[in-house]
């Protein structure tokens, strides 16, 4: 790519075109599959990926896992911030976020390096690849934003109303984070010869296992959330029937009454009293 002002220029600017186009649709894809309308919110969808995606250029230089949990922090309370979501509606988008930014771009990485042949060397000294990679998960992502958003695919449909305690999901988003460093840590430090190709596929392979197996135990428990929101729906729904049956009985009751007296006093020719009473009674129904 060259030397020089111009190149170093040339190598942030890939930088950043990489963080947001990748961050606003993983973000994008996150929000849709939580019930978050982003047709009607897309410029603060963009905007928040572009903040992130500076973030990563600003913090590029840290310390690699202590900026992988700077960025994931500052991520979690600009949602939070920009949304207004709660913080257990927070947690589960930024575990939404990481597990689609994990799978993209571990299988992006593991196939340009393991079936392509392009080493992170030669991804950084070329222009092109730099350029066309993102694009090769980024497309056909935005392609599944399309049709869930047009479908109306909800991998956690009640997330808006569940009152789910947050340290439930805290472990499940630690070792999501953890399996984000590591895997991290894995394509940038490991060495992509022959002799430790098999090991490299075997650890990706129980990274991804481990991935899913999170993102299971995930949905059972969202489903087991779901249920007893339900549960709890008809319950309230119920006890509020049950209130309104009682308040009719009583006025039915009443009612009765009346009838009764209004009958005894017409029967015995009581007129001037009638007349009171059904005044007093207008009066009290009227206020």
């Amino acid at each position: 790519m060259g030397t020089g002002l111009a190149a170093t220029l040339l190598h942030y600017g890939l930088f950043l075109y990489n963080f947001i186009i990748e961050n606003v649709v993983f973000l994008a894809l996150a929000l849709t599959l939580n019930g978050y309308d982003i047709k009607q919110n897309w410029r603060r969808v963009l905007l928040v990926g572009t903040i992130f995606g500076i973030a990563g250029v600003v913090f590029f230089h840290l310390p690699q896992t202590f900026r992988i949990t700077l960025l994931w922090v500052f991520f979690f309370w600009t949602i939070k911030f920009f949304f207004g979501f709660t913080i257990q509606k927070s947690v589960l988008v930024t575990f939404s976020v990481l597990t689609v930014a994990l799978l993209a771009e571990s299988t992006a990485f593991f196939i340009l390096v393991y079936l392509i042949g392009v080493t992170p060397a030669s991804y950084f000294a070329s222009f092109k690849i730099r350029v066309i990679c993102p694009l090769a998960y980024v497309i056909p992502l935005a392609i599944l934003i399309y049709v869930s958003y047009r479908r109306r695919w909800r991998i956690f449909k009640e997330t808006g109303r569940l009152n789910i305690p947050v340290g439930t999901f805290l472990p499940l988003l630690m070792q999501m984070f953890l399996i984000y460093i590591a895997v991290n840590e894995f394509f940038s430090a490991a060495r992509f010869d022959a002799s430790t190709q098999k090991l490299m596929a075997l650890i990706f392979a129980l990274l991804t296992i481990s991935l899913f197996l999170s993102l299971f135990l995930t949905w059972r428990v969202l489903r087991f959330a779901e249920r007893e929101a339900v549960v709890a729906a008809q319950e309230k729904l119920a006890e509020e029937m049950r209130w309104e049956i009682d308040i009719l009985r009583g006025q039915r009751h009443d009612f009765i009454n009346h009838v009764q007296i209004i009958t005894a006093l017409l029967s015995e020719g009581r007129k001037e009293e009638l007349a009171r009473y059904v005044k007093a009674l207008k009066e009290g129904l009227l206020t």
